[in-house]
């Protein structure tokens, strides 16, 4: 993939070169918000010495700032979602919180209605006992850098930026613009049911790991786009690559873009082996005519039936009917025998068998 820096006119160095820059904000995060006036189509938050601010934009060139003033205490990292079920921007932004006698970096949570006013900003990840698991010397510690939100299936995923400090310079020490922490950072996972209330799984593993020693992002990763993008049967988002560690003096640290990618909307899987598994979902109310599956049967075989809420069977969608799936797709139909349509006037349970499987997603097919 190729890329283009054009000189758009917009911020011009003191030189009067013209640059690729739109806006003079510090760690931005853009928004695409489909239901706004076209004169707000884009949103972006970012950070500026004194403070968080906010700009609005209709082509995400040219930009303004609605109030010219500070939306939110503190500076550095933030990252912009937006609540598919209330119309609410989410802004989770970095601002520090004494975690087990340490200050350290958290992430926390403000909402807002109109994206001028922010609520009172709410603590919603820090680092636990299981992130430091690793600590071996005194002033080591875990930290959560950032962390990017998307609104994914009936909820939210969440991509941390998880810092290990191994080191702390001396100020006197450092080069111009050199931290003095120090450590890698990878990209791990977290989910959400309402954005506020995060769960993480253990052993913490990489969602994005570090490249090896040496490579573009060998070092440390860390500010993950705002919007995943789904690519045919991929889904991908890019993230900021640097050779060395946090702390590292440049040169030789070396800043650039990577792209991560995975099957469509494959952060996690249901797998079951030979000896098979069951998945029951939630009461669902099937407003599309279809249902599709993203699975990898292709080593064994995915069952699908239809229950009414209180288990009975809904006839002519039992597991008998079924037509099994037996390959690796990301949105395969399921079908039942002489059923064309799925029963739309009321809520229903959708049952899952699998064997030599994995489960990724359930969602509804075009009609």
């Amino acid at each position: 993939m190729k890329w283009e820096k054009p000189g758009l006119g917009v911020h011009r160095m003191p030189d009067g070169q013209d640059t690729n820059i739109v806006f003079d904000f510090h760690s931005p995060s853009v928004l695409v918000d489909q239901a706004a006036p076209p004169a707000q189509r884009y949103k972006m938050l970012g950070s500026t010495p004194e403070g968080y601010r906010a700009a609005v934009s209709a082509d995400g060139i040219h930009w303004s700032e609605p109030t010219g003033e500070i939306v939110l205490p503190h500076f550095d990292t933030i990252t912009l979602a937006q609540d598919p079920g209330t119309g609410e921007y989410l802004a989770y932004h970095k601002r520090p919180a004494e975690v087990r006698g340490f200050n350290r970096r958290v992430v926390w949570l403000s909402r807002s209605r109109d994206f001028l006013k922010w609520g009172e900003p709410e603590l919603v990840l820090a680092p636990d006992e299981f992130d430091d698991e690793w600590v071996s010397r005194p002033r080591e510690r875990t930290e959560i850098y950032d962390m990017s939100v998307y609104p994914h299936a009936a909820g939210f995923v969440g991509l941390p930026a998880i810092l290990r400090v191994q080191q702390e310079r001396p100020r006197a020490t450092l080069a111009p613009g050199q931290s003095p922490l120090d450590g890698p950072l990878d990209i791990q996972l977290a989910t959400s049911i309402d954005g506020t209330h995060w769960r993480r799984a253990t052993p913490r593993m990489p969602m994005i790991p570090r490249g090896a020693p040496g490579t573009f992002d060998g070092g440390a990763l860390l500010g993950v786009s705002s919007t995943v993008v789904d690519a045919g049967a991929e889904s991908w988002v890019y993230y900021t690559a640097i050779t060395t560690g946090h702390g590292g003096p440049i040169p030789p640290k070396r800043i650039t873009i990577g792209r991560a990618e995975w099957r469509r909307h494959g952060f996690v899987s249901l797998d079951a082996g030979p000896d098979g598994g069951e998945v029951v979902t939630v009461p669902l109310q099937l407003r599309a005519a279809r249902l599709c599956v993203n699975a990898d049967a292709a080593r064994g075989e995915l069952r699908a039936a239809l229950r009414e809420v209180d288990g009975r069977p809904i006839p002519g969608f039992d597991f008998a009917d079924a037509q099994p799936l037996q390959a690796d797709e990301t949105a395969a139909l399921l079908q039942w025998r002489d059923q064309p349509t799925l029963p739309h006037d009321r809520p229903v349970v959708v049952h899952l068998r699998l064997r030599n499987a994995r489960l990724y997603s359930l969602s509804p097919g075009a009609d």
